[in-house]
């Protein structure tokens, strides 16, 4: 079997339980972590995954935790302004919302 990809999610609204849900049946996909500002999300999807580890700190995520790819599931405005330290570092993938660590 092929290493497993650490991923993450940042996004915990609309669509991320969807990705969260996809990302773990993936068998070459180990979801380490998502990323939310509202720890009531956060602690929502903890009790539906309790083995993903959950993040308020989006730079935390990006730098600190190992991960290969990062998807951003977040509102479009949000998405369309790039944070600074990503575009110093290099690891947006605008087309995609998908960065790579």
């Amino acid at each position: 079997m092929a290493k497993q990809i650490k991923v993450g999610v940042v996004g915990c609204g609309y669509w991320g339980p969807n990705l969260i849900r996809n990302f773990r049946s993936l068998p070459d996909c180990n979801l380490k972590m998502m990323c939310d500002v509202s720890e009531h999300r956060l602690a929502h999807l903890k009790s539906l995954y309790p083995e993903v580890e959950g993040e308020t700190d989006y730079h935390h995520m990006l730098n600190g935790v190992g991960l290969d790819a990062v998807n951003r599931c977040i509102p479009p405005l949000v998405q369309s302004t790039p944070m600074p330290n990503q575009l110093r570092a290099q690891k947006v993938s605008p087309d995609s919302g998908c960065v790579l660590t």
